[in-house]
């Protein structure tokens, strides 16, 4: 699908309450379609292939515990650390809602393993 890991972040972005057109939901669009396809060229170097679902589920979880994350979104839209771990924390929850709600429970069991 043509831009299907921004549909998804969109989707991912509006589950948490926020809007895409806005600064800080803009922003938070921007940097999961940067790490999912940051992902997706580690993945298929590697032989595998996820889909546009999976790397945009993958690049939230992954961002919401990633400080360059933290400070990417603090500076291009001037809010403070504290609110933009606030929001992450908000993407978080959304990506495993939207794991959840798609099947994707796998993702979310590999990525608390490896987080634990």
């Amino acid at each position: 699908m043509f831009f299907g890991k921004r549909l998804w972040a969109t989707r991912i972005i509006d589950q948490a309450g926020m809007k895409a057109g806005q600064p800080i939901g803009g922003e938070l669009v921007a940097l999961i379609v940067s790490l999912a396809k940051q992902n997706a060229k580690l993945s298929r170097a590697s032989g595998v292939k996820f889909s546009d679902l999976d790397l945009a589920i993958q690049a939230a979880l992954l961002a919401a515990s990633d400080e360059r994350s933290v400070g990417r979104l603090s500076s291009a839209t001037r809010v403070s650390q504290a609110s933009a771990r606030k929001h992450l924390a908000l993407l978080f929850q959304s990506a495993e809602i939207i794991a959840s709600k798609n099947g994707r429970e796998g993702i979310l069991e590999v990525f608390h393993e490896l987080r634990d």
